[in-house]
């Protein structure tokens, strides 16, 4: 329950009130918003998807589709723009005023992997729509597993991209990289399109975590009496209203908080990395302990190299849960501090439980 708290209150409340911001701030670079346009922006936006969802769950899943097809074609113009330039032999300027770092060495490097593996966050999400995928077990294998390979390549590719454009001193004094790239390559028709493109990923984003976040905030509620009242399916929609209008009112809490520093975006990541990386560190730690005191219970998943490949990957998990809680600024302590005010509410509330429904009662 603890888990599912945080989901609700940080991961991916945070993670929609990251997304809206940086949709807000790559606007902003284009067309100056004022000191509170960009918080005003997001919460709009959030607004309206929130919205959008509450209309049906075909809505919201053929948006999804039509968004991550749109946005499969934004990500391959920004590679294409990277390779025009360098089949031109562009060659980046140095900027003026080098970007210096504000953490070098250990502490710079630990602060910058927590936006690389930023980039990957959420892949385990999609286990949550598993009794809605049709082929089952193998359709989320093959799900997950073609998801990551494919955002890896993506990742390479855009990197590649703005490091051909920009050079390495130029992207890390860049602001809204993407714009810069487009800009050098199609001039004023590709800051519209990278503006396209960073919106259509945003709004992407947030919608898949609605959808996700919305299912399991209810899935939860029906676990806890006093929390029944978020527990309830519209069947006409095909929807957890009430769960969705939850998140949607506490990421725009999350945008408010954001908003009065002096990046909301920073803030967010800063809000919601130690608790992901907390629990993404006891997910695998249970995986160990389950397969030691239970070696016989049927596995269809097999693990690689195990448990070689868990234990590096928990390593991992550590050192980033410390990298997030020491080398980030004051946001991370807020997100620990829902996390700690989570675990006294549920300790409060007790263990009592409601047995849940069947999923044909629910659809």
């Amino acid at each position: 329950m603890l888990f599912a708290w945080s989901r609700f209150s940080v991961m991916h409340t945070g993670w929609i009130a990251l997304s809206a911001f940086m949709f807000a701030d790559y606007v902003n670079a284009v067309l100056p918003l004022g000191p509170y346009g960009s918080g005003l922006f997001a919460a709009g936006v959030i607004i309206a998807l929130v919205l959008l969802n509450l209309l049906g769950r075909e809505i919201g899943f053929l948006t999804q589709t039509a968004l991550v097809v749109l946005l499969a074609l934004g990500f391959l113009s920004i590679a294409a723009a990277g390779g025009w330039l360098a089949w031109q032999g562009f060659v980046p300027e140095v900027p003026k005023v080098l970007a210096v770092p504000e953490q070098t060495g250990f502490a710079g490097f630990s602060a910058a992997m927590i936006f690389v593996f930023l980039a990957f966050g959420g892949w385990s999400d999609a286990a949550t729509l598993s009794t809605e995928v049709r082929d089952g077990r193998r359709g989320m294998f093959i799900a997950m597993l073609g998801a990551l390979s494919l955002l890896l390549a993506i990742y390479l590719a855009l990197n590649w991209a703005f490091i051909q454009g920009l050079g390495y001193e130029g992207l890390a004094a860049s602001e809204a990289p993407g714009v810069e790239l487009l800009n050098r390559a199609f001039g004023a028709p590709g800051v519209g399109l990278i503006l396209l493109v960073v919106g259509i990923s945003a709004i992407a984003s947030i919608n898949s975590t609605l959808l996700v976040g919305a299912r399991t905030t209810f899935a939860a509620a029906r676990q806890v009496p006093q929390l029944s009242g978020l527990a309830v399916w519209d069947k006409r929609h095909g929807v957890p209203r009430r769960a969705l209008l939850a998140i949607g009112a506490v990421s725009l809490l999350l945008v408010l908080f954001g908003s009065f520093s002096q990046s909301g975006f920073n803030t967010m990541v800063e809000y919601l990395t130690p608790v992901y990386w907390l629990f993404l560190s006891l997910s695998t730690l249970a995986l160990l302990i389950l397969r030691h005191k239970y070696p016989d219970a049927p596995r269809p998943v097999k693990v690689p190299l195990y448990p070689v490949l868990p234990l590096l990957f928990f390593s991992l998990c550590l050192y980033m849960l410390y990298s997030s809680v020491v080398f980030v600024g004051y946001g991370a302590l807020l997100g620990i501090a829902v996390l700690v005010l989570g675990a006294i509410l549920l300790a409060l509330l007790g263990n009592t439980s409601i047995k849940p429904s069947s999923t044909e009662e629910l659809l």
